[in-house]
């Protein structure tokens, strides 16, 4: 595709690069989709998990961040 302007008018894209970029942006739409999926299944299963008892939210932040520091 030519990439500069002649006389000021854009260059028509070929079937070649509109092909190419529609199959791009169906990509990352299925990307995303797949992403949210996932995002809904995690939701849902903490909330089918049920309300955590006696838990101590700081003691368990601060082991989380104890265990990403080791992971790193």
């Amino acid at each position: 595709m030519i990439h500069h302007r002649v006389n000021g008018i854009k260059p028509i894209p070929n079937d070649n690069n509109i092909h190419r970029t529609n199959l791009k942006i169906n990509k990352m739409k299925q990307t995303t989709e797949n992403k949210i999926q996932i995002l809904k299944n995690a939701i849902q299963e903490g909330i089918d998990s049920g309300i955590a008892k006696d838990c101590n939210a700081g003691k368990h932040l601060q082991m989380l961040k104890v265990r990403m520091k080791s992971n790193h």
